[in-house]
Formats: C-alpha cells, sequence, structure tokens
C-alpha cells in the first residue's frame, strides 16, 4: 500500500456563531494569516514564498502552500503547525519560528475572541482551535526575563523607527528571528549606511522566558562583509606581493584546498 505523503498546506477557517463571518471579519482574518506565514521559514532560515491553495468561502476557509523547493516547504508547513500546536497547548516553541508567525497567530486568536467567530489553523485533517490559550503565550513570550547579559548578535538589519527613540531591527540568519535594537543617536548615521546589511551588533542582551534574545542595547556595531565585498586572491598579491611565497597564484590555491582537505 502506497505511503500517503503529509498534506503540505496551512488552512484557516473561521466558524460564526451566527450564521456568517462579516467581510471586515474575513479581510482581518486573512491579514493577519497572511502575517503569520509570510514569516514562516523552513527552520533553517531558507526563505518560502506561499500562494493561495484553496478558498471556501461557505465556511470562510482559506488554505496556503509552499512553492519552490517541495523539501523547505514542507518543513515550513511542519513548523507551523508545530507552534500552533504549541501556542495553544502553552508549550515551549519549536526552534526557528519567527514573531512573526506568533503574533499573526495571537491576532487571529484575538480577533476570534472579540468577534466571536471560533478560529482555526492549522492543517485541514487537524485544525486547532485558537483560544485565548495562544494570546497569553505569545504575550508571555515577549515579557523579558529580569537577567541581562552581554553579548552579540549577527543578522540583517532593517525596520528604523527614530521617533523618540533610536531603534532598529535585526533578524538573525537562524529563522529570520527579530531582535529589538537599541543605539546611541550619534550612531544613527553608520546604522544608515549598514541598513539592509548583515550586521554584528555587541551589546547588553535581554530574553524572553524561553531565553530568545529580543532586545538588545548595543554599544557597538559593525558591517559584516558579503562576500563581493571581500579581497580576492588578486587582490591580496597586489596589497602583499610575498603572500604566495615562491609559489604562482594558481599553486598557492591548490596548496590552500589541499590543506582544508
Amino acid at each position: 500500500m502506497a505511503t500517503k505523503k503529509p498534506e503540505k498546506r496551512l488552512t484557516l477557517r473561521l466558524e460564526p456563531s451566527e450564521n456568517f463571518v462579516t467581510v471586515d471579519v474575513f479581510v482581518a482574518a486573512m491579514n493577519h494569516f497572511r502575517r503569520a506565514v509570510k514569516g514562516l521559514t523552513s527552520g533553517d532560515g531558507k526563505k518560502v514564498d506561499w500562494v493561495i491553495a484553496g478558498l471556501k468561502m461557505g465556511s470562510a476557509e482559506a488554505a496556503v502552500e509552499p512553492i519552490g523547493d517541495p523539501a523547505a516547504g514542507l518543513r515550513a508547513v511542519e513548523l507551523g503547525l508545530a507552534a500552533i500546536d504549541a501556542l495553544e497547548g502553552r508549550k515551549q516553541l519549536p526552534d526557528g519560528v519567527p514573531d512573526e508567525f506568533v503574533d499573526g497567530m495571537r491576532d487571529l486568536a484575538d480577533l476570534g475572541i472579540r468577534s466571536k467567530v471560533r478560529t482555526k489553523a492549522g492543517r485541514a485533517s487537524h485544525l486547532v482551535v485558537l483560544t485565548r490559550n495562544v494570546v497569553e503565550t505569545a504575550e508571555e513570550l515577549h515579557e523579558p526575563e529580569s537577567a541581562q547579559e552581554f553579548g552579540s548578535i549577527e543578522g540583517s538589519l532593517e525596520g528604523l523607527d527614530i521617533h523618540g527613540k533610536f531603534e532598529c531591527a535585526i533578524y538573525t540568519d537562524f529563522g529570520g528571528h527579530r531582535v529589538v535594537t537599541e543605539f546611541e543617536e550619534k550612531t544613527l548615521a553608520k546604522i544608515m549606511t549598514a541598513f539592509g546589511k548583515r550586521v554584528l551588533a555587541r551589546g547588553t542582551i535581554t530574553s524572553n522566558k524561553l531565553g530568545r534574545p529580543i532586545r538588545i542595547q548595543a554599544e557597538t556595531l559593525e558591517v559584516i562583509p558579503s562576500d563581493d565585498d571581500l579581497p580576492s586572491i588578486d587582490d591580496l598579491v597586489g596589497i602583499a606581493p610575498d603572500i604566495t611565497g615562491k609559489l604562482s597564484t594558481d599553486h598557492f590555491i591548490r596548496s590552500l584546498r589541499e590543506s582544508d582537505e
């Protein structure tokens, strides 16, 4: 007997306490659902794109599925399903779940409570009712621990905010986790030149109750050069002609590869 392939979709279903779901509630729910799945990755930081896979207006149901790399897409779906179960069951989240997914599910649950609509999410064959548990679990995840420590955060710098405070966001390389980054006004020019680049921030880190960094008060911030910015062997030879010794450039590169092996 052939093994049934796992369903590679995430489904949202709204079940009204009355006879209908209003357009406003459906649109708001879809926006929260879109925000949740948009930030969901394969768990190893690999970006996943999503498309609409099904709509049932009678029961106000929508399904999305990943496109592109099938393996990465399936991992993203499995990560989302595990995160939904953890949020509703008030358990520890699996590694790699981004804040956007948690916040989207929290807002979905809150919308359902306020609109008196039974909101479900997950796999079509196993939909989880999003109750107040999801809201409370998500809010607890954002509560900081009292303990702080000095450390570093590495990732892509985005989301600048200078209205009454000086903050940006660093999205870590693993899972795209968002870390709010506080900095002093004198660093603003450097922050703006680093926007969209990979950076390394050092400072006092505040973590949530699960030990995940959520904020850093940055004392220093450095841009990490991309591969294109790094000097080539030919550049190095131009800077330091004796770097290859008596070997030709080709022989020098070959010796480096052989030493690595």
